[in-house]
C-alpha cells in the first residue's frame, strides 16, 4: 500500500475562552485560568498543582509579568498550544514514521495583524 504525503496546518491565535479578554487579563485571572486548566485535566491534586506551576512559569511573559496584554497573548498561546499544536505534533510524529513526506505549515494572523495596526 502506497503512503501519501501528509499536510498539517496550524493557525496561531485561535482560542476558546468564554470571558472577554479584549482589554487584557489581570495577573490573578492569568493564574486562576492556568490553575483551572491544569486541575480540569488531572485528577490528582498534586499533579495538577505541579502542572499549573510549570505552565505558569513557561507562559508568564518575562520580565514584565503584569502587562495585561502580554498576559492575554500568553493565555491565547497556551490555549492554542494545548488544543491545536500539541495534538497536531503528536499526529505528525505518528505519521512521520509511515509517510514518505510530512509538511507542517504554521501561520500567525495575529502577529501579522499587529504589524498592520
Amino acid at each position: 500500500m502506497k503512503a501519501d504525503p501528509i499536510l498539517i496546518g496550524l493557525l496561531n491565535g485561535l482560542f476558546g475562552m468564554t470571558e472577554s479578554v479584549d482589554n487584557g487579563v489581570s495577573p490573578s485571572f492569568f493564574k486562576e485560568f492556568i490553575t483551572a486548566l491544569a486541575h480540569a485535566r488531572n485528577t490528582k491534586k498534586e499533579t495538577a498543582d505541579l502542572i499549573a506551576d510549570a505552565l505558569e512559569f513557561m507562559y508568564t511573559p518575562w520580565p514584565d509579568n503584569s502587562d495585561k496584554y502580554a498576559l492575554r497573548n500568553q493565555l491565547i498561546d497556551l490555549i492554542g498550544d494545548y488544543n491545536f499544536v500539541a495534538p497536531s505534533h503528536e499526529v505528525a510524529d505518528i505519521h512521520s514514521q509511515h509517510a514518505p513526506v510530512l509538511h507542517v505549515r504554521v501561520r500567525s494572523p495575529l502577529k501579522e495583524r499587529q504589524f498592520l495596526s
